[in-house]
């Protein structure tokens, strides 16, 4: 599990996109905020970028996967610098 904080400082938009390489590796990426889930994606992929719009607040970025030794995957996440902030990283184990 790959887990990252970040603070909206207002209102905004951001945009995700992601790629994995092998049909046999299992993603599951989601967006969560201090009250609600605003984004979740058990395919783990999505090859155009999918805009969301953000209040302003506290989210938790994760990824979570299985059966992907060796496998690569991307995931690009557009965001406006003066607007989002990134706390920190977190790995650790499958829950």
């Amino acid at each position: 599990m790959l887990k990252n904080n970040f603070i909206a400082k207002k209102d905004t938009l951001i945009y995700i996109q992601s790629f994995k390489q092998s049909p046999y590796v299992d993603l599951e990426l989601t967006i969560e905020g201090e009250n609600e889930i605003v984004y979740s994606n058990r395919e783990g992929i999505q090859e155009k970028p999918k805009k969301i719009n953000l209040a302003k607040g506290m989210f938790s970025f994760t990824i979570r996967g299985e059966n992907g030794d060796g496998s690569n995957f991307n995931t690009l996440i557009g965001y406006y610098t003066d607007e989002i902030v990134f706390l920190n990283d977190e790995e650790g184990d499958q829950d």
